[in-house]
């Protein structure tokens, strides 16, 4: 991440905003805030990798003590543990669909301009 956060700076300032070229520089940019915020999550995720760790391992130990439950609290924590699978497998479904849009939508238009006879590289960030 760190060799694309160069890549777009040096884009941005050495190339589209010397060029006089803002819209493409504007892009860069939302992308470059993208990947700077993706890299303080990773950065922050190891750092405090001992309390993710040790959080993952307080829930882990509420599970096995769920076991010990009373029939109805444990259908309560079921009935809960399927909603937040649900939940998971939602998020994935709109993380990867809403991360392909771009590509999809890029390929789909170098296509149609491929059949019109008129062959386009259609830039994915458009």
């Amino acid at each position: 991440n760190a060799c694309c956060l160069f890549l777009l700076t040096n884009s941005i300032f050495r190339h589209d905003a010397k060029a006089g070229n803002y819209a493409d520089a504007s892009k860069n940019f939302a992308m470059l805030i993208i990947c700077f915020n993706s890299n303080i999550k990773y950065y922050t995720m190891l750092y405090f990798q001992e309390s993710i760790a040790g959080l993952i391992r307080t829930i882990d130990t509420d599970y096995e003590l769920a076991k010990q439950f009373p029939e109805e609290e444990k259908n309560i924590v079921l009935e809960y543990s399927k909603k937040a699978n649900k939940v998971c497998k939602f998020w994935i479904f709109v993380a990867l669909f809403t991360s392909s849009i771009f590509p999809v939508k890029a390929f789909y238009l170098m296509t149609y301009y491929y059949f019109k006879g008129d062959m386009q590289l259609v830039p994915m960030f458009d």
